[in-house]
């Protein structure tokens, strides 16, 4: 979100227009401005937030250097956030998102679910298949999409939900998985965030438990925040 983009408008044979931006020099712009409703100076706040805790999430999940492969992003938070108060209220917001996957009786053993976060987010359900199981695994979504289940091995299969964007995060999306018998998986960007929050583990992957935290809640905040500008210019 720090990093510059180049734009660059090429006009006839002789006229060039170049123009050099960032997220962060927007959201800035708008914060200095002082004319614009507080829905709006939220949700940017909310986004330089965002940015700044996936930030420091993404780059130790990718042993990469904020400010050497990317422009360090700051937030409006110095620290980490509150476990009692911004972490708190994230997890009030969430707790009715957990994710449902009760594999009842058919050849997946466990169902995971990881975010793919772009401009977009996608959610990763991988479904392991119990090594006793030796039949077809098939996946349709609830928008009528069939055969979404990608093979990964004989034993892992991926399921794809793409491009959600930020005030959908928490729609819920079913999946009807058939392996040997069919069971449901109910789901929503959000179900991640409830996911973290309520961990009990000290690291997921090899990022540590208080950089997931503040990263979900930051994305929280963010869709929060989104639905609240979005909800004031509709009325």
């Amino acid at each position: 979100m720090a990093d510059t983009i180049i734009a660059t408008l090429h006009y006839g044979n002789n006229l060039t227009i170049s123009q050099d931006y960032s997220v962060k020099e927007y959201t800035d712009a708008i914060l200095e401005n002082g004319s614009f409703s507080a829905e709006v100076n939220n949700l940017m706040i909310a986004i330089q937030d965002y940015g700044h805790f996936s930030q420091l999430m993404l780059s130790k999940a990718n042993d990469w250097t904020i400010g050497k492969e990317f422009a360090e992003m700051p937030g409006s938070f110095t620290g980490t956030y509150s476990e009692t108060s911004e972490i708190a209220q994230a997890k009030d917001g969430v707790k009715d998102f957990a994710i449902e996957r009760d594999t009842g009786d058919s050849g997946v053993e466990r169902v995971e679910m990881k975010l793919l976060l772009d401009s977009k987010t996608t959610i990763n359900i991988y479904l392991h298949v119990k090594d006793s199981y030796s039949g077809e695994v098939s996946a349709t979504l609830d928008n009528g999409t069939t055969n979404v289940a990608k093979k990964l091995s004989d034993k892992k299969y991926l399921v794809q939900i793409m491009n959600i964007p930020v005030h959908e995060l928490g729609d819920f999306h079913t999946i009807k998985v058939t392996a040997g018998t069919e069971f449901n998986v109910k789901v929503a960007v959000l179900s991640y965030v409830h996911g973290v929050l309520n961990s009990e583990a000290e690291s997921i992957g090899n990022v540590d438990i208080t950089t997931m935290k503040n990263a979900v809640t930051a994305l929280y905040r963010y869709y929060d925040a989104a639905m609240k500008y979005k909800a004031s210019v509709s009325n």
